[in-house]
């Protein structure tokens, strides 16, 4: 009987340790890019670019590692996400916590004789459906922060998508570019073609009003 306890404790612990890897790892960039307070203003482009001497046409850039580390929307977003797997992760912990410690209970006094076999295989039905509970649980918040992350980057691309398309009406551009610094494909870049700042200076300017 103890050593199917001691089975459901070690599946348990592993869906834990799985489930937390996931919510510490799996969030849409690493962590160290959020930023409190940051806005446009704080993002200084390689190249200053006057707003009359921007390139209209041809083939220009947007350096997408600091438009999204400068985005007000994103940044919200993201925090917001991050807080919301900071709460499954702690809920998913103490639940762990309090089922280790009934299997631990139940399991010193299974050895010291306290449960006839009844009582015993009734206790250890208990806690395998609370280990069912649990992992139906983790599934649930697995599920809705992932739909979460979609959601949020579905909208993110949509909002930089509009915006750009926007952005280029009136102008003769050929491609607009994303550069992302050392995993990007392009090897060389001109920094009199970045377009970063007026586009980020857009999408905050445009997410501050809907904010009103």
């Amino acid at each position: 009987m103890t050593k199917n306890i001691s089975l459901i404790l070690n599946g348990v612990l592993a869906v834990a340790v799985g489930f937390l890897y996931y919510l510490h790892f799996k969030s849409p960039s690493n962590s160290s890019t959020i930023i409190e307070n940051v806005s446009d203003s704080t993002y200084t482009p390689a190249v200053v670019i006057a707003d009359s001497e921007i390139k209209q046409d041809g083939i220009v850039f947007v350096n997408t590692d600091s438009l999204l580390k400068h985005y007000e929307y994103y940044n919200l977003a993201k925090k917001n996400l991050e807080a919301r797997q900071k709460r499954a992760e702690n809920s998913l912990a103490a639940t762990y916590n309090a089922l280790q410690g009934e299997v631990m209970q139940f399991q010193k006094k299974a050895q010291e004789g306290a449960y006839t076999q009844e009582e015993g295989a009734r206790k250890e039905q208990e806690l395998m459906g609370k280990q069912q509970q649990f992992m139906a649980t983790k599934e649930t918040q697995m599920g809705a922060l992932v739909s979460e992350e979609e959601k949020m980057s579905s909208e993110l691309n949509k909002k930089v998508q509009d915006y750009v398309k926007r952005f280029s009406k009136g102008k003769k551009y050929q491609y607009i570019l994303g550069y992302t610094g050392m995993s990007s494909s392009i090897l060389f870049k001109n920094d009199s073609l970045d377009i970063t700042l007026p586009i980020l200076k857009g999408l905050n300017e445009e997410y501050r009003q809907s904010k009103k």
